[in-house]
């Protein structure tokens, strides 16, 4: 994946999540929009893994149709797998 592309400059650099709720969304956001949507995905989300201020990965979801109202509840999720991801991570 390029480094400009938008989940990189996004997820990985900046450390924001990257929400993509539509299938508007979807096809805006990803290239390979067509194969995501053929699977019935509605919606994407992808937040950061960030210990120590440093991203060590990603937890992403893909469901039939995700609201905005789920966004804390990964992002706490995000927060609690922190320091596994940064023991286990290779």
């Amino acid at each position: 994946m390029p480094r400009t592309a938008p989940y990189v400059l996004t997820v990985l650099e900046q450390q924001r999540p990257m929400c993509s709720w539509t299938p508007e969304d979807i096809r805006e956001t990803y290239n390979d929009y067509a194969s995501i949507l053929d699977k019935g995905v509605g919606s994407l989300i992808s937040v950061p893994v960030v210990s120590a201020g440093e991203t060590v990965g990603t937890l992403n979801f893909s469901g039939r149709q995700y609201g905005n109202e789920v966004l804390p509840r990964v992002l706490d999720l995000a927060k609690r797998a922190a320091p596994l991801f940064h023991k286990y991570r290779a």
